[in-house]
């Protein structure tokens, strides 16, 4: 009964604006998850049901030359109340001059090319109890200046507040043995989380080829550490929670997307200094296109991926020494069905990550999607992924969008 009054704000905040907003879409949406495995810590579920909305409502004035987009989100979740959360995707006011646009307010900013793993997309801190594959991302204040040139776009980021990753609590899955708190945070920095860190892109075209350089000086969005909030209680045992620690980084960027007819080759790679130590990394593959395979209009993706981080298996993800193999299948029918299937399959320890996300309308307002991963073939070694080796998952969402 607790949570009813999350869910009638909720319905409220995504119904209301409608009766003021100059334009409104959005969807709902009922999930459910089933694990296949037993939980591997006390308190976690095997299966789950959740209840999310986000709205989109834009305002236009000024002939068009100003707006304003506002991105709710919110979401209600049976087990894990860390995962009950709301969350402004965006609160974006836009000027559009002639030769550059400026953006003021609470947005998302999108960097990179590759498939598997976003090296270089460092603007948005993710939002990690909404996706365990680090896809979903939190709205970031910012003031952004964009300059259209013949030589380039190039995109100027202030970021005034760092916001912490969200972890799941004690009761949800894809954690290790001791819960990371969402509450407190430390800091390098003497400012904290108001820190201000900049950012500039510049984002250009060279023939069938298409580049981008970056640079971003502030507070890291990955936590280089975890410190204990509290000394555990007798030696030898857990801590009851975690605090991430945050250093001050200085990262370079690069991407890099070819076309070559039905081959496309991608690279993304960055040197970052500050955190524990200094470190390239580098991801680089290709994806090739069947297009309309046997004149059935179907489209087939075959991608390939690869993973390199200099400091190894003392690397903060999984990405380290890694090999990323997947297929992309489009059957550009009147419902828009489509499947990605993929695994990384990891040199070091052998270690198998596989996902399939699949999406196909029902009618003209429903979306079924589907999301699958599993972790196989595990190695005690492999600390990232050895901690959620019980969290292979079946997720099937059904939304209605208005």
């Amino acid at each position: 009964m607790r949570r009813l009054p999350q869910l009638a704000l909720c319905v409220l905040l995504l119904t209301a604006p409608s009766l003021f907003a100059q334009e409104i879409r959005g969807h709902a949406g009922m999930e459910g998850t089933w694990f296949f495995d037993e939980a591997a810590y006390p308190g976690q579920e095997e299966r789950n049901l959740s209840l999310s909305g986000q709205a989109e409502l834009h305002w236009s004035w000024n002939d068009g030359v100003d707006s304003l987009t506002v991105t709710p989100f919110l979401r209600w979740d049976d087990n894990d109340g860390q995962r009950s959360h709301a969350d402004m995707r965006e609160f974006m006011w836009l000027h559009v001059a002639e030769s550059w646009e400026s953006r003021i307010g609470i947005g998302k900013v999108f960097w990179g090319f590759i498939e598997s793993h976003h090296l270089v997309d460092i603007v948005n801190q993710t939002d990690l109890v909404e996706s365990p594959d680090g896809e979903e991302k939190l709205g970031q204040p910012m003031a952004n200046i964009t300059f259209g040139t013949d030589h380039g776009v190039f995109d100027l980021f202030l970021l005034p507040f760092h916001r912490p990753r969200t972890y799941p609590g004690e009761s949800g899955r894809f954690r290790g043995a001791v819960p990371i708190s969402n509450d407190d945070a430390e800091y390098e920095s003497s400012a904290g989380d108001k820190h201000v860190d900049l950012a500039a892109r510049w984002n250009h075209y060279l023939g069938e080829m298409e580049f981008a350089l970056s640079l971003f000086s502030g507070t890291s969005r990955d936590p280089s550490n975890f410190l204990a909030t509290e000394p555990a209680v007798a030696p030898g045992s857990h801590p009851e929670e975690l605090q991430a620690f945050y250093p001050q980084i200085v990262q370079a960027g690069l991407e890099a997307e070819y076309l070559a007819g039905d081959l496309t080759w991608k690279l993304e790679s960055i040197y970052r200094e500050g955190g524990p130590e200094d470190y390239f990394a580098t991801v680089g593959g290709f994806e090739y296109t069947f297009y309309d395979m046997g004149s059935s209009g179907i489209d087939l993706g075959a991608l390939l991926e690869l993973h390199y981080d200099e400091r190894g298996k003392e690397a903060s993800n999984i990405y380290q020494n890694d090999v990323f193999l997947g297929g992309r299948l489009e059957l550009n029918d009147a419902d828009a069905s489509r499947l990605l299937m993929g695994v990384l399959l990891d040199n070091d320890y052998g270690s198998q990550y596989w996902t399939l996300e699949a999406s196909r309308r029902l009618g003209g307002a429903y979306r079924i999607l589907l999301d699958m991963q599993l972790v196989a073939n595990v190695d005690a070694d492999d600390t990232r992924l050895y901690a959620v080796r019980q969290d292979s998952f079946l997720r099937v969402e059904l939304r209605r969008y208005f």
